[in-house]
This record gives C-alpha cells, sequence and structure tokens, in this order.
C-alpha cells in the first residue's frame, strides 16, 4: 500500500508541476493556441486570462492532495485534525474518479461538448485515464488506512 501510495503521490505531484507551469508557459506544446487546444479543449485556440491565477490554484491542491495520500499511508506527517486527513484521501480519490469518468471519459468517448480533436484524443488517451488510475489508487490508500486503523483499535481493545 505504501508503494502505490508514493507513486500516487508522484503522480499528482508531477501534474501539479505541470499545471504551475502553464501559468506562464505552454510546455510542452510549442505555443499557446495549440496549448489551449489540446489542454484546455478551446476550440478558437485562445487561452483564457484567468488560466494563471488558475493553473496555480490546481497546482496547489494537487500539492496537497498528494500530501495528503502520503499523510493516509503514515509516510508524512498528518498535522491538524485527523479527520482532513481521513476525509481528504476520499476527496481526492471521488473528484479524480469523477473527472476521469463523467468529465472526461464519457463525454469524450460519446463526442460531446464540441472540443477540438487533439483534446479528446488526448482526454481519452491520458486526461481521463490517468484521472481514474490515481483516482482508484487513493482510494485503495483510504480503504488501507481504514482497515488499519480498525484493526489497530481491535488489538488495543483486546489488550485492556
Amino acid at each position: 500500500m505504501k508503494a502505490l501510495a508514493v507513486l500516487d503521490a508522484l503522480g499528482l505531484f508531477v501534474i501539479g508541476v505541470l499545471h504551475a507551469l502553464w501559468a506562464f508557459s505552454p510546455w510542452p506544446f510549442g505555443t499557446w493556441t495549440k496549448f489551449a487546444r489540446t489542454v484546455l479543449g478551446a476550440t478558437d485556440g485562445q487561452v483564457p486570462a484567468s488560466l494563471p491565477p488558475f493553473s496555480v490554484a490546481v497546482a496547489v491542491l494537487l500539492f496537497a492532495a498528494a500530501y495528503i495520500v502520503l499523510g493516509r499511508a503514515k509516510l508524512m506527517p498528518e498535522p491538524g485534525p485527523k479527520w482532513i486527513f481521513r476525509a481528504g484521501v476520499w476527496v481526492v480519490g471521488l473528484v479524480l474518479l469523477v473527472r476521469g469518468t463523467v468529465g472526461g471519459l464519457v463525454p469524450s468517448a460519446l463526442g460531446l461538448g464540441g472540443a477540438p480533436d487533439s483534446y479528446t484524443r488526448a482526454d481519452l488517451l491520458i486526461y481521463s485515464p490517468l484521472c481514474i488510475v490515481l483516482g482508484g489508487i487513493a482510494i485503495v490508500v483510504a480503504l488501507s488506512a481504514r482497515r488499519r486503523e480498525a484493526s489497530g483499535q481491535q488489538e488495543s481493545s483486546l489488550a485492556r
């Protein structure tokens, strides 16, 4: 489970770094127009003025998600109320699963939304499957942590 948590956190962190980079650069797409069509699904190829702060906000959320996953796997400290980490790992998993299916895979597969082909292709091949995998791993971490805590409580009640 710890190896899965590290893999999940690493994926979330790398995607966070990309989002932080996209606040300032279209890398690796070469031009902002290609970036807008491939990453944002913008049919007109225009990047909205709100992209930099939105990209930074998404990056921060992804970094927090990576930390929460590592915290629930007991690979990082869980400062503050424990419920934040208990609920947070479920939120991370569910948000990614919803993005991967309802927000990505299903509309793209059905041809809904009128996004450019480059976006639809990237969504079907990369974005949605990656969200589903990362979300699924976060759910596995959540279930494993809950199981670990439940067995720890049983052991402590038996010791009394």
